[in-house]
């Protein structure tokens, strides 16, 4: 029985897996050919607003570690942006250690590694992601001009969207009853990205389905099954 075991966990990954591995794939692809672009600055139009600041700004530098405290962000946008902290690098790097101290305490070291390994490899997706996709230009109103969003060529997939999943669902690993308010904090983090203009509607689904794709693998790997 036990040498069927492997098999037995490669499969179960697989299908559970299946579904948004196979969306992250057809997202990323369809935004690196500009499927999703119309799209894209339909929502940049109607719900970002603060696309002006977006010229210059570096989302690697000054919206992916200190994004409520950058100088960039406007006053008006700084409590949504201070709520999507949880998913900087910062506090999410903290909150996944106390999840695998805590977690190796209640001896589960298996699930406490998985937990600091799928986080770091989520990280280095969403970076490799962002040096190497580009999607076709996204436009803002500038001072009446219509202009080219630089960052948002390369944006993709959200960062901040997928470490805060990883926050709500490493929480809930050690705190079940805290389920329904990590991700209730969780859901509002992608529309805020949206709506303080660091990240296009795309980029918060990808960020979505790659930490699925991450926390999913942590559940199945760790249960065994």
């Amino acid at each position: 029985m036990r040498s069927h075991e492997p098999s037995g966990l490669a499969a179960t990954l697989a299908r559970r897996l299946a579904v948004p591995s196979t969306a992250l794939t057809v997202l990323t692809i369809g935004v690196t050919l500009g499927w999703f672009t119309r799209l894209d600055q339909w929502v940049v139009d109607h719900f970002s607003g603060s696309v002006s600041d977006r010229q210059e700004a570096s989302p690697m530098l000054t919206g992916g570690i200190f994004l409520p405290f950058n100088g960039t962000t406007p006053n008006w946008a700084k409590p949504l942006a201070t709520w999507t902290w949880g998913g900087s690098i910062i506090v999410s790097i903290l909150v996944i250690g106390w999840v695998a101290y805590s977690l190796r305490n209640a001896g589960r070291p298996l699930e406490a590694k998985l937990w600091l390994a799928v986080w770091f490899v989520g990280d280095a997706i969403e970076v490799a992601g962002k040096h190497e996709l580009t999607r076709p230009v996204l436009y803002g109103t500038v001072d009446g001009v219509r202009s080219i969003i630089g960052p948002f060529t390369s944006s993709y997939p959200s960062g901040h969207t997928l470490r805060a999943f990883f926050v709500a669902a490493a929480i809930t690993a050690i705190r079940p009853a805290w389920r329904r308010g990590a991700f209730a904090w969780f859901a509002l983090v992608p529309v805020f990205l949206i709506v303080i203009g660091a990240h296009s509607l795309t980029d918060v689904i990808g960020g979505t389905l790659l930490a699925m794709v991450c926390c999913r693998t942590v559940v199945v790997v760790a249960n065994g099954r």
